[in-house]
């Protein structure tokens, strides 16, 4: 219980930030893609065959002003974010295909913002219960135990003289 309160006091009165990364890994054939185009893009809410975003060349590794992070390893490529930039929804990411001049799909996934506005007041809240905690044990503990001392003293000194 100790443990718990001193983790909960430490989380909740100090400076904390809480960041959510979005990822988003796309696996391709190394040799065969290694040069190609990369594609991320955020799906249309009504024509689901058409997207919205970027396409980079390999090597990029910030797109949208450092808003979204692009990390490559010659087998795959992961995009990350912690904004939204294109707001919630599916996100994808591809290969335009040069011979074809069409863009091959690699991976998707569905994102959408964190929490942070709601824990922002939930640790205000967590933390005055805890102090309001503390507080009604001390009197509880004083009022319940303090006089069972004070009697047993009495006693003790009574039975002394």
């Amino acid at each position: 219980m100790i443990l718990l309160t001193a983790f909960l006091l430490m989380m909740i009165t100090g400076h904390s930030t809480s960041e959510y990364v979005h990822s988003l890994r796309c696996t391709y054939e190394s040799k065969k893609n290694v040069s190609d185009t990369r594609i991320w893009c955020k799906r249309d809410a009504q024509n689901k065959s058409c997207c919205t975003g970027f396409a980079f060349r390999p090597g990029v590794s910030t797109l949208e002003g450092g808003k979204i992070n692009v990390k490559d390893d010659g087998k795959s490529f992961v995009v990350s974010m912690s904004t939204l930039t294109q707001g919630e929804g599916v996100y994808w990411c591809g290969l335009l295909d040069k011979d074809k001049k069409s863009i091959v799909k690699l991976s998707e996934g569905n994102f959408y913002p964190p929490l942070n506005f709601f824990w922002s007041i939930l640790r205000w809240i967590i933390f005055i219960l805890l102090v309001l905690m503390f507080i009604s044990n001390y009197i509880y503990v004083n009022r319940k135990y303090g006089n069972e001392e004070n009697t047993n003293e009495d006693i003790m000194m009574r039975a002394k003289e």
